[in-house]
């Protein structure tokens, strides 16, 4: 038995700083009815969706023809689907299964009490979902407290899904701890309410699934939803499913001094960074201009036709100009002392500094909230601040040259 999971979709917005000929890819409509072909292409038994299916109550008129038509598409294929709302749509989805044939869409936990659906394969029962719902839009405390103590264990797999906040304790949108979540007696934990998607492995592992669509630059990264597979009583560790053809990505350009400041070559170096980092469908970057130039003004007057150039496949939505007038260190040095140290530390931090954020990196490593988080290894460079270093020394040598 597959399980396609999925939220967030906020049916009735469009994703933004798209160009006017990808207006139509810009439509999360759009999102929604490729995820329910996916889903059938599949043959998923079913389709959880974890809140904030629609953006608003005042976009539920938009959207609630292409949702419930999607939901009976689905149902046509013997596929059902199962929701709990998020704090944008709590006051919507309610009534949609009244518009819906009866087995086709099922909202659990309507009232904020967790409720309990049982699938079935072939008569036979073989996964407990268990839901719960926002019952206003402004939740304060953790839904899990109230999860209940079956008293009816009969060995099958619990998935469950909440929509909610996690690691936000004051949150007034249903605050959760991964730590209580990963504590209870399920199998998996279906998330909604955060854009960017998450998987956190283990018993239960916790999907965070993300928005299937960007809704802004200020998502980057890919989107997708996501499949699991029931098989011998187990969910096996979800899968990327159905990948979003739109993609925000932020790109930083080198500036070297002997670089000419020409939109075609920003334009060549930018095609040759997306070029080796492909990816399907449409781009969206914001470009940052980083380092130093003989003619900063030129390079400057390039920004607005680099912030026009779309190919079929690509814009650019915003241009960061981040680039200094180019120094001669070696002139600046020889001014004394304290002027050599500033443009030997452009170049390598002192040794002394790099041996106290080794320290420290040592440190926050053995710290217990960087342990069992399955977070990335701390490296010295992401103490270093190395960009704020060299702005500040930069200042400075500014200020001496």
């Amino acid at each position: 038995m597959k399980l396609l999971l999925s939220g967030d979709l906020h049916l009735g917005r469009s994703s933004t700083r798209l160009p006017s000929e990808a207006q139509e890819l810009a439509r999360t409509i759009n999102a929604w009815q490729r995820l329910v072909e996916a889903a059938i292409r599949e043959g998923v038994s079913a389709v959880l969706l974890s809140g904030d299916i629609v953006d608003h109550s005042n976009r539920f008129w938009e959207s609630i023809g292409p949702l419930k038509e999607g939901i009976l598409k689905l149902h046509a294929a013997g596929i059902r689907t199962l929701a709990v709302s998020g704090n944008h749509d709590a006051d919507v989805l309610p009534g949609l299964s009244r518009l819906l044939p009866p087995g086709a869409f099922t909202l659990l936990g309507a009232d904020g009490t967790w409720q309990r659906e049982t699938l079935y394969d072939q008569g036979a029962p073989v996964l407990h979902v268990d839901g719960w719902s926002f019952p206003s839009s402004h939740v304060h405390t953790d839904p899990t407290l109230s999860y209940p103590s079956h008293t009816d264990i009969d060995g099958l797999p619990v998935l469950a899904m909440v929509h909610g906040d996690p690691g936000v304790a004051d949150s007034t949108y249903a605050p959760l701890s991964l730590s209580r979540l990963q504590s209870l007696p399920v199998s998996a934990w279906l998330l909604g309410h955060i854009h960017r998607p998450s998987l956190t492995p283990g018993t239960p592992w916790v999907l965070m699934p993300g928005s299937p669509q960007p809704l802004d630059p200020g998502e980057p990264g890919p989107h997708h939803a996501w499949i699991t597979d029931l098989q011998s009583g187990q969910l096996s560790p979800p899968s990327p499913f159905c990948p979003s053809p739109l993609l925000y990505r932020s790109i930083t350009l080198l500036v070297q001094p002997d670089d000419p400041p020409s939109r075609e070559w920003i334009t060549l170096r930018l095609q040759q960074k997306v070029d080796a980092d492909p990816s399907p469908g449409m781009q969206v970057l914001r470009l940052r201009l980083h380092g130093y130039t003989r003619d900063p003004e030129a390079l400057r007057a390039c920004i607005h036709a680099i912030e026009e150039w779309t190919t079929p496949d690509l814009a650019v939505e915003s241009v960061i100009f981040d680039v200094h007038p180019e120094l001669n260190l070696e002139e600046i040095a020889k001014a004394g002392p304290v002027p050599a140290l500033l443009c030997q530390a452009l170049d390598s931090p002192p040794p002394d500094l790099m041996k106290r954020l080794n320290t420290l990196r040592d440190s926050l490593q053995r710290q217990t909230e960087f342990r069992d988080k399955t977070l990335p290894p701390i490296e010295t460079q992401d103490l270093l601040l190395s960009e704020k270093i060299e702005q500040a020394l930069v200042s400075t040598l500014r200020h001496l040259s």
